[in-house]
């Protein structure tokens, strides 16, 4: 498949939504929404970004709620500078996906929505792979400078990395049931790690440096946002 040379590409053109889409028995393609953010996830293993973004959108123009093309344009928009911070917000449709490789958690404890952190306790909780574990973490300084003390719940392989490379943070192990949490002090807010970029309302610029762990493997020193879009999925 050829990369486009420059300007706006063909497909991009071609996806201009219509002014009126159609419907009823004689449409001929069942859930168009699921085609199109199919063909979105095949235009980005080609990197061709800006058309996944168009077949994504129009996906979402026949079904609004569709969370797997939101998803899916979360992660097409973080390949692009102008559109990253956009992408992060569209990445917390993974929630509402029932494919995500990580549960929704139900906490006695109130998801922090940007309010203040000065004076409390915020739980951090590591999700999907090590891989977004240990590019993710990076971001703890930036919530300990709003004047949060940290707490952070990770799995058990990761635990000894993460209290050597976060002495003034308190790890705590993940507890087998999604629902419950081991940690015996109050907590005030709690947060999936991957939400912060969304959360703390990043910018390209604002990207941490990669050299606060040791530990990154092969493939993952990539700006962040931009490893975890390799998991863009089609809907078929």
């Amino acid at each position: 498949m050829p990369r486009r040379a420059g300007g706006a590409g063909r497909l991009e053109n071609f996806l201009e939504p219509p002014p009126a889409l159609p419907s009823g028995p004689s449409v001929g393609v069942e859930q168009p929404e699921k085609a199109l953010t199919s063909l979105g996830y095949v235009c980005s293993q080609y990197h061709l970004h800006a058309e996944a973004i168009a077949c994504h959108r129009l996906a979402l123009r026949y079904a609004p709620g569709l969370a797997l093309a939101h998803w899916n344009l979360g992660l097409s928009l973080l390949m692009e500078d102008a559109t990253w911070q956009a992408g992060w917000e569209e990445y917390e449709w993974r929630w509402h996906w029932p494919e995500c490789p990580e549960r929704p958690r139900h906490l006695p404890v109130p998801l922090w929505r940007g309010e203040d952190l000065h004076g409390k306790r915020l739980l951090v909780w590591t999700e999907q792979g090590y891989g977004d574990a240990l590019q993710f973490v990076a971001l703890l300084p930036r919530v300990q400078a709003l004047g949060a003390e940290v707490v952070l719940e990770t799995t058990a392989p990761l635990q000894r990395l993460f209290r050597q490379s976060f002495p003034d943070v308190q790890i705590i192990e993940r507890p087998d049931h999604p629902d419950q949490i081991r940690c015996d002090t109050p907590l005030d807010y709690a947060i999936p790690l991957m939400s912060l970029p969304h959360r703390l309302q990043l910018q390209p610029q604002d990207r941490p440096p990669g050299d606060r762990l040791f530990a990154r493997g092969p493939g993952r020193s990539g700006p962040l946002g931009r490893s975890i879009c390799r998991r863009s999925v089609s809907g078929n």
